[in-house]
């Protein structure tokens, strides 16, 4: 997966970055994520940081709508990750419409 910077920006003292990347290849990607009772086999997800570099993340299906939502709006779909170089590091995805 590439990620390609477009901005970079400075406020507060901190500074970061605006990534893109190709949306239908992201959302092929997120939907081979396993469930959560899976979480060990999940996909590898690399994501951007603010200061340039970029950092792995174990990414898995976490369902956060209730079963009847879910059946209701099947093209949203949440995940969660933990970063392979840093463990303590977790993040949530969420893909929409």
């Amino acid at each position: 997966m590439a990620w390609q910077t477009v901005a970079t920006a400075t406020a507060s003292g901190s500074s970061g970055r605006v990534a893109v990347t190709n949306a239908t290849t992201l959302e092929a990607l997120l939907r081979m994520a396993p469930p959560e009772a899976r979480a060990a086999a999940g996909i590898l997800l690399p994501v951007p940081l603010p200061d340039g570099t970029t950092e792995t993340f174990r990414v898995w299906q976490v369902p956060v709508l209730a079963p009847e939502l879910a059946t209701h709006y099947p093209n949203i779909q949440t995940y969660a990750g933990q970063s392979l170089q840093h463990p303590t590091v977790t993040a949530r995805f969420d893909l929409t419409p």
